[in-house]
């Protein structure tokens, strides 16, 4: 259900570079092609994170050598994720502070 659930991610992943394509401007379109990478390659690497876990363990790697892997790629996987919310959060603030006007902008101290 796990790898299910993964390949969705990718295929959503895949789905959301086609956006990239209507990016208004030259930073959206950065932000955007940005924001697709981190989501493909952080869908990838748990997707390729859950196959082990259906495996026969070959003999010359131990338990503890794949459960290391597997957590690695998970943790990058799951940072990957993070920085494309941030990314994603970066462009859409920018996209609202060029549509707002200045005096609605909040001003700091």
């Amino acid at each position: 259900l796990f790898i299910f659930g993964s390949a969705m991610f990718l295929i959503g992943a895949c789905v959301n570079v086609a956006q990239i394509l209507d990016a208004e401007s030259l930073s959206v379109l950065q932000f955007l092609n940005a924001t697709a990478i981190a989501y493909i390659i952080g869908s990838l690497l748990f997707l390729l994170a859950c196959v082990p876990y259906i495996w026969q363990l070959p003999k010359n790697l131990t338990a503890q050598e794949i459960l290391n892997l597997v957590a690695a790629e998970f943790l990058v996987g799951s940072a990957l994720f993070f920085v494309g919310g941030v990314l994603n959060l970066w462009r859409v603030r920018m996209a609202r502070a060029k549509t707002t006007p200045d005096s609605a902008l909040p001003r700091s101290l």
